[in-house]
């Protein structure tokens, strides 16, 4: 009896011994770190992911593993990282419907439930035609909808995401409706528009860019404080009478609660890789707007634009 209690004392020693710690900042570099994608591979998300994971790797002894979580207009992936061990072994690349899903009633986690560590760019929306289009400016296309609001239809995406949100407000803001048609991503939208399936599409800069620079759409319209210097041609729609800035995020996030020095750590490591010349460089060339900040800043600009989301929302 003593020689079995005797084991089952070292059985639990070792057990404890061997049990997964919590990550310190002395002892981060000990496991392969995990980037979640709330969305599919192959999209400008996920490559702009994988980048920053090869950056990140530079610096570290193990692996930056990319795992993508698509479904639910983003909601799997952010649940899933929101949610994850609060260790800094996982670690979430957060776009914009983070800020969104929960002031629409369709997802109960929000962007205050990660950690910021770092802001890494942003993209205005757009309203694009083909360049064989008859409306020439948004003024055409407007009037066009007012005339046949049932027959004018805009390709977008679904409820909940940025660029419904944005063909909305913009519509609110010009005093029209517009028919929308959702698709799955941006890139669908944008096929539906070039197949004569919509009369123009509602989708991001980034997503637009490269069908404009190879002569196939032509931009009506960006919500971006001043024109983007990737397509200055693309007039903004505050220069057309049309109050509206907003548009798209990306940043880097871990889980509420995780500890500070853990967050310090991944926000150098991260921040290093996002300002990176082939992060930069990446990013110019998709038509993104480079804007690191860092965790502090990322965090009090995510409470500003909450504001705006909010009242976009209403």
């Amino acid at each position: 009896m003593r020689n079995w209690r005797f084991l089952l004392v070292l059985l639990f020693v070792f057990s404890c011994v061997l049990a997964p710690l919590p990550a310190t900042a002395a002892s981060f570099h000990a496991r392969d770190i995990t980037l979640v994608v709330p969305w599919a591979p192959g999209g400008a998300t996920d490559t702009l992911a994988r980048l920053l994971a090869a950056e990140v790797q530079k610096e570290v002894s193990r692996s930056v593993v990319v795992l993508n979580k698509a479904g639910g207009n983003g909601a799997i992936g952010h649940n899933y990282g929101s949610t994850a061990r609060k260790d800094g072994y996982t670690v979430t690349l957060a776009t914009t419907e983070s800020s969104i899903m929960h002031l629409l009633g369709a997802a109960k986690f929000s962007y205050k439930d990660f950690e910021p560590v770092a802001l890494i760019a942003t993209a205005p929306a757009v309203i694009a035609v083909t360049v064989d289009s008859p409306y020439k400016t948004y003024s055409d296309f407007v009037e066009a909808v007012k005339s046949n609001p049932e027959q004018v239809k805009v390709a977008s995406l679904s409820e909940g995401s940025i660029w419904n949100l944005a063909l909305k407000l913009i519509g609110t803001q010009s005093g029209v409706h517009f028919t929308a048609i959702p698709f799955d991503g941006g890139n669908p939208a944008i096929m539906a528009a070039l197949g004569k399936h919509a009369d123009a599409v509602s989708c991001g800069f980034s997503e637009i860019l490269p069908f404009v620079t190879d002569g196939r759409m032509r931009i009506l319209g960006v919500t971006s404080a001043k024109r983007q210097e990737t397509w200055e041609e693309a007039p903004t729609f505050n220069e057309q009478g049309i109050t509206v800035e907003i548009g798209a995020w990306w940043g880097i996030g871990v889980p509420k609660g995780t500890p500070k020095d853990i967050v310090d750590t991944l926000a150098g490591l991260f921040g290093k890789a996002i300002q990176s010349e082939s992060t930069r460089a990446f990013l110019k060339d998709r038509g993104f707007e480079w804007n690191y900040l860092d965790r502090g800043d990322f965090a009090d600009w995510l409470n500003r634009m909450n504001d705006v989301f909010e009242n976009a929302v209403k």
